[in-house]
């Protein structure tokens, strides 16, 4: 594993495990969003998976609509897809209500479904 992939699996922690805050001061410190690496290549799949395994209307899926447009706002590539998940569209677009506003979300920044 090298630096960058490394780099690219701490950042996608801290967006599966909600941490805002602490996303906020990698990004305000030059974390690069746009790394890709890990189980789920960015971390832009990454929230779009946190968001499809929780419940509809709870504060975690604001949190994940919140990180998601954290990333989006820091260029985060919406058309990356991964082998097993598909891109961030694919996975909002499986997850029903709760996907609504991801989906509208990533369609303003030019995603595209691959499934």
């Amino acid at each position: 594993m090298n630096l960058s992939q490394s780099l690219a699996q701490h950042f996608t922690w801290h967006v599966r495990k909600g941490k805002t805050v602490s996303l906020k001061i990698l990004v305000d410190h030059g974390a690069d969003v746009k790394l890709q690496g890990g189980e789920f290549e960015t971390a832009l799949i990454a929230a779009a998976v946190g968001l499809s395994n929780i419940q509809p209307c709870s504060l975690a899926s604001i949190l994940y609509d919140d990180i998601i447009a954290l990333l989006l706002r820091q260029g985060a590539d919406v058309n990356v897809c991964s082998s097993k998940y598909g891109t961030a569209l694919d996975i909002a677009n499986r997850t029903g209500v709760k996907g609504y506003y991801t989906r509208a979300l990533l369609k303003k920044h030019g995603a595209t479904a691959t499934l």
